[in-house]
């Protein structure tokens, strides 16, 4: 039950981290998609976006659940390197909206409809629709605040709604529980080592008496 209880705490701080943390901002409507590629490589170079993608892109899936983020990675070639590239794809202020008007997801290419995420590099940035633009971070050798600087400077991006005082009031009692359970696992690690240092005294008397039990028979 206590494990229980513990993995759901974890995913409590998880979600409120998520909802809350910095990549947590709402798009405009403008905002197609947004399509992120960049290569599997664990160079140095490669830490930015990565966590990018790790920490504040989910952040932002989040708080736009209906905007599609296709995420590309690709096996690098140190010969041929590839960029790291974060396509921003707009839909032009011109775009019909009436009625009569047939839905834009039915009318876009299937090719695009069904663009999912990849890790061999099979879902590379498709071409913009004609009502559309591209604007196009290259992510390669940023950090990843700076990615996502320019993410919400080049959208349009507005913060999240703050934590409300139910989440707040929870994020300190988790906090709480955090700091207990640290106090409560160097309690632990002292009392292991504690018995080991007994166990090994101990096992040091029995072996001397054993010791001095052999050489007595030998008298």
């Amino acid at each position: 039950m206590v494990s229980v209880i513990r993995r759901m705490n974890v995913l409590k701080r998880k979600l409120y981290s998520i909802r809350h943390g910095p990549g947590a901002a709402q798009l405009p409507p403008e905002i197609a998609r947004l399509h992120f590629e960049f290569p599997m490589t664990r160079s140095l170079a490669e830490l930015g976006p990565r966590k990018f993608w790790r920490h504040y892109l989910p952040q932002l899936k989040y708080h736009n659940p209906s905007v599609p983020m296709i995420l590309n990675r690709f096996p690098d070639t140190p010969e041929q390197p590839k960029p790291a590239l974060l396509s921003i794809y707009l839909r032009t202020p011109s775009t019909p909206t009436t009625s009569t008007t047939p839905s834009r997801k039915a009318s876009q290419p299937q090719q695009i409809a069904d663009l999912k995420s990849a890790t061999d590099g099979s879902s590379p940035a498709p071409a913009p629709l004609q009502d559309e633009t591209v604007v196009t971070i290259d992510a390669t050798h940023l950090k990843a605040k700076a990615i996502l600087k320019e993410l919400l400077v080049k959208t349009g991006a507005t913060p999240a709604p703050g934590p409300t005082a139910q989440e707040l009031a929870e994020k300190a009692e988790l906090d709480a529980l955090e700091a207990q359970s640290e106090v409560d696992r160097q309690v632990q690690i002292k009392f292991r080592e504690q018995q080991k240092l007994e166990k090994a005294a101990l096992d040091k008397v029995k072996r001397e008496a054993a010791e001095m039990k052999a050489a007595a028979k030998e008298m």
